[in-house]
């Protein structure tokens, strides 16, 4: 007696098919989380650069700079500019109307000012800092970095 055993090749062949499938998946989905675990810290601190950096191409006209522990406000040609920490981001408001939003998800952000330097410290929600320091009083304000894990 003959066995026929060529109608089960359709079957096994869907079978694993579906199962190259299903591991494609979970690795497509493993490769996608690492991506963007590995490119978080690099934006976050590109979003504190880009906040820096414009408070510092404001500070180059800035006059009459007023510092508290949790706002910076300075005058350039007649307008007051006022940045503060307000519900987890950093906030920019001219001539107390409205307000842009500098960088958001952050924990606090800090200002201090001692023999005309303004110090920023932005911490970010993961508790890493970074400081940045502005020497106001001269023709270009100058910006150093420095940041902690």
């Amino acid at each position: 007696m003959m066995r026929n055993e060529k109608g089960y090749t359709l079957l096994y062949a869907l079978m694993g098919l579906m199962v190259l499938c299903v591991v494609s998946l979970l690795l497509l989905q493993l490769l996608t989380f690492f991506h963007h675990v590995s490119q978080e810290p690099h934006n976050q601190s590109e979003a504190f650069y880009l906040a820096a950096h414009q408070l510092e191409q404001e500070l180059l006209g800035g006059q009459h700079v007023q510092v508290t522990p949790t706002s910076l406000s300075f005058e350039v040609n007649s307008d007051q500019i006022y940045y503060a920490a307000t519900g987890g981001r950093l906030v920019r408001q001219v001539d107390s109307k409205g307000y842009e939003i500098v960088i958001n998800d952050i924990s606090s952000a800090t200002f201090t000012m001692n023999d005309g330097v303004v110090v920023m410290t932005l911490v970010d929600q993961k508790g890493r800092a970074e400081q940045w320091h502005f020497i106001c009083g001269l023709d270009r304000p100058i910006m150093t970095a420095s940041s902690s894990p």
